[in-house]
């Protein structure tokens, strides 16, 4: 989860949710696609792994939880990864699994 929800990189990482989405245009065929287009289908594959996973994270916080949610995301313009994460922590001990499960399934849905 921490890499998944980490989306501040340096240039020698990786970002876990560009990885899924290239493995998803692979899987759908979709590689030799024109360079704007995959470009532009990649971008789209994104927003929605970045929206199923809120959506796994917010469907699994408590009332409390949800609070302090709302403090974080309307705080300020940008929502600061590291006490995003700590929130996850604390809240959903075992985020990595249903992260895991979560994606699966959005991946069955998506191929």
């Amino acid at each position: 989860m921490n890499k998944i929800m980490n989306e501040q990189t340096n240039s020698n990482q990786v970002d876990p949710i560009d990885v899924l989405a290239e493995k998803i245009i692979v899987s759908a065929g979709l590689e030799a696609l024109p360079a704007v287009e995959k470009d532009d289908f990649k971008k789209n594959i994104s927003l929605q792994i970045n929206r199923r996973l809120g959506l796994i994270v917010l469907d699994n916080l408590n009332d409390e939880g949800l609070a302090e949610y709302e403090k974080l995301v309307t705080a300020g313009a940008e929502i600061n990864p590291a006490a995003m994460q700590a929130l996850i922590a604390k809240y959903i001990p075992d985020h990595e699994n249903k992260v895991r499960v979560g994606l699966d399934e959005f991946l069955r849905e998506t191929l």
